[in-house]
């Protein structure tokens, strides 16, 4: 007679030694929601979204919406704000958006505290994904990589001193969990190649993020404290901080980025050419090539591209619609 323990070894005996090696193991689903996109809910409508406030020095422009909660608009130190004249939010010459802080009259509060809800939510579940493709990748050095899609991971801090590259398609998606601190050099510089988008790539920072001087970053950055940008340090993405955000002639970029082909390390004039022939019929007198330390006009429009190049001329950056 079988007893429930015979047929339990039973059933143990009958697995197959590649079965075996397979128990345990993630399955598909797993290794698929382990790079899925992190849903930034109302956050994802910020170009700053912070708990402690946002300070600004210099000549600092930022494209998109600048929120802080439940710290009141006094931690919006340098932008000059203007009270709109609805008083739900404020406007600034610095910023090509609106500026809410959770002081405001109704809405506002709500909505702040709906967004700063959303952050945290973001947070945890790119800090939880599981499985990754990568663990401690260079030690936590990343200069001069290039990184594939996938989920990377490092118990350490991560830091580069001049060149990072992410090359994949417009569908591609990274996320980076730094248990602790990233550091970006002076000068350093992230490219995108193959058609990756900042609108992909997660950047979970356990601790604090600071760019050095002139540097350049892409991609969305959920931080668990500081966000520090250093003279002339430059983003196009989206600093999503649970402190403060602080700025220093810095340029932010919420903006959608050109969609149709990979134009960086293309000649200026080519890339120029190259998005008139596009799908997005656009004026040539509207397709912009400019320096990547320029100064940008603060108004936002949908038939405007800028393609910002470097000393050489080359494309710095995937083109910006805006």
């Amino acid at each position: 007679m079988l007893t429930i323990t015979s047929i339990a070894l039973l059933s143990v005996l009958l697995i197959s030694p590649a079965d075996a090696g397979r128990l345990g193991e993630p399955n598909d689903e797993t290794r698929r929601l382990a790079t899925s996109a992190v849903n930034l809910g109302t956050a994802g409508d910020y170009a700053i979204l912070t708990k402690a406030g946002v300070t600004t020095t210099g000549a600092t422009s930022v494209n998109g919406n600048v929120g802080t909660s439940p710290i009141a608009s006094t931690a919006i130190t340098g932008f000059g704000l203007i009270m709109d004249s609805n008083d739900t939010f404020s406007t600034s010459s610095l910023v090509t958006g609106n500026v809410y802080a959770a002081g405001y009259p109704s809405p506002t509060p709500s909505k702040l505290t709906t967004a700063i809800s959303d952050m945290e939510t973001a947070f945890v579940d790119a800090a939880g994904r599981v499985v990754p493709d990568h663990t401690e990748l260079g030690a936590g050095n990343l200069e001069g990589k290039t990184l594939g899609a996938g989920l990377y991971k490092w118990g350490t801090n991560v830091h580069f001193t001049s060149s990072l590259t992410f090359s994949g398609s417009s569908t591609d998606i990274w996320i980076l969990q730094i248990a602790q601190n990233l550091d970006v050099g002076n000068g350093a510089q992230v490219t995108l190649l193959g058609g990756a988008i900042w609108e992909n790539i997660y950047w979970q920072v356990s601790e604090a993020a600071v760019f050095g001087t002139t540097s350049h970053v892409e991609g969305i950055f959920l931080v668990g404290t500081a966000i520090t940008f250093n003279a002339g340090s430059s983003l196009n993405g989206a600093a999503l901080a649970q402190t403060a955000v602080a700025l220093d002639a810095a340029t932010i970029v919420h903006g959608k980025q050109w969609p149709e082909k990979d134009l960086v390390g293309v000649a200026g004039e080519d890339a120029k050419r190259s998005v008139l022939l596009g799908t997005v019929k656009l004026d040539e007198a509207n397709v912009h090539v400019l320096s990547q330390y320029a100064m940008m006009t603060m108004d936002y429009r949908e038939d405007r591209v800028r393609i910002f190049v470097d000393s050489d001329g080359k494309v710095v950056s995937q083109p910006t619609l805006g």
